[in-house]
């Protein structure tokens, strides 16, 4: 979040051209498919409540191959990481 702050602070061509770059970094084939990224992008998308992000990266994953199954676990997974007790100590220590 602190880095979105500072690319806003540059101003919006500056920053929308920061978010343009990342975009296609994110994007690049690489060790990881296309395909895997659009479902950790979705996955990411959930956990931030973005319904716009949301439609976008599970169509996005659907072109590139991605299943209903598939989406169907991300949000599992997503649901999972909400529900985990993220900063009580003692909840995790008794987990």
């Amino acid at each position: 979040m602190q880095a979105v702050k500072q690319a806003r602070s540059y101003g919006i061509g500056e920053f929308l051209e920061i978010i343009g770059e990342l975009s296609q970094e994110s994007t690049k084939k690489g060790l990881l498919s296309r395909k895997t990224k659009e479902l950790i992008t979705f996955g990411i998308a959930l956990h931030k409540h973005c319904e716009r992000c949301i439609r976008i990266h599970a169509e996005d994953a659907k072109k590139l191959g991605a299943k209903e199954k598939g989406l169907e676990q991300v949000r599992k997974i997503s649901l999972f990481m909400r529900s985990t007790p993220e900063k009580d100590e003692h909840l995790w220590s008794t987990w």
